[in-house]
């Protein structure tokens, strides 16, 4: 084709700086196997699945942390696993571009460079979306304890998480799966929709922490379950045995600020409205 013949060089030199094939395909108007031919007969070889992934840092996940456990969580309610047989298990993250800052948290963690975060717009709702993939030969084995398995939105398992790591891994889950609000005079809850096994678990773990108040329940699509903790005591009640305050830098920062500021005494609520208090200089 007398169009990729005059690109030879450019398709080449983007190929070799990491450009996949589908992407210099979309460019220049044609199909994905012209592109692979062209670089072909140039003697160019063609990546396959393990030069496309990605290395990180491996001890991440074979260390216990605060951050692991955040990190499953936050995977339970909004992460994908794919596993093939014979290739590697792939974690696949994909966010609104708004909440970008979860991906580059975990790019830090894992020791990756924050250009291997996709982004692309939907051609359906207009909207952007930013997207994180992780090969692994070593984790897919080892995933189910987290809840975390093939078609985990309808196959749920209940998880099996230690106690000291209970709370960054229900806060991982709640940035994933949640709704977080705290408005003075408006409304303070704490909300999350999923499979109701994983609800029902996820209830027993905030009653077990200590938790004793006020729950609302609904069925959306008679398949899924919502859990509502509404009051405003209820809901900083919550918020404190979930200690915000500890795990802040692991969250999801536009959820939680005004529960985090509140609770660290950097606002108070005064005739339903924010305040900052006042420091008297000696």
């Amino acid at each position: 084709m007398l169009l990729l013949e005059n690109n030879k060089i450019k398709i080449i030199s983007d190929y070799s700086d990491g450009k996949t094939a589908t992407q210099l395909a979309k460019e220049f108007g044609v199909n994905h196997w012209s592109i692979t031919n062209l670089l072909k007969k140039n003697n160019i070889k063609i990546r396959n699945c393990n030069d496309l992934r990605i290395k990180y840092n491996e001890l991440f996940f074979e260390t216990e942390s605060d951050e692991l456990y955040y990190f499953w969580g936050f995977i339970l309610g909004d992460g994908s696993l794919s596993i093939t047989k014979g290739r590697a298990a792939c974690i696949t993250i994909t966010l609104q571009e708004s909440d970008i800052s979860i991906l580059e948290k975990f790019c830090n963690w894992l020791h990756i460079d924050i250009s291997n975060i996709k982004h692309y717009t939907q051609k359906k709702n207009g909207r952007t979306y930013c997207r994180l993939c992780i090969f692994s030969d070593n984790i897919k084995s080892n995933l189910s304890k987290y809840g975390i398995v093939k078609r985990k939105t309808y196959n749920a398992i209940i998880p099996n998480i230690p106690q000291k790591y209970i709370i960054p891994f229900i806060l991982g889950l709640l940035d994933a799966d949640g709704h977080i609000s705290f408005i003075p005079n408006k409304k303070y809850e704490i909300e999350i929709v999923g499979h109701p096994l994983i609800m029902d678990w996820y209830v027993s773990q905030i009653t077990s922490l200590g938790y004793d108040g006020d729950i609302k329940y609904q069925y959306p699509k008679n398949k899924w379950k919502r859990v509502r903790v509404r009051r405003k005591n209820d809901a900083i009640n919550l918020m404190k045995l979930l200690n915000v305050t500890k795990y802040y830098h692991l969250l999801l920062e536009r959820k939680w600020k005004n529960a985090n500021d509140f609770l660290s005494n950097k606002l108070i609520i005064i005739d339903n409205r924010y305040k900052t208090p006042h420091i008297m200089k000696l």
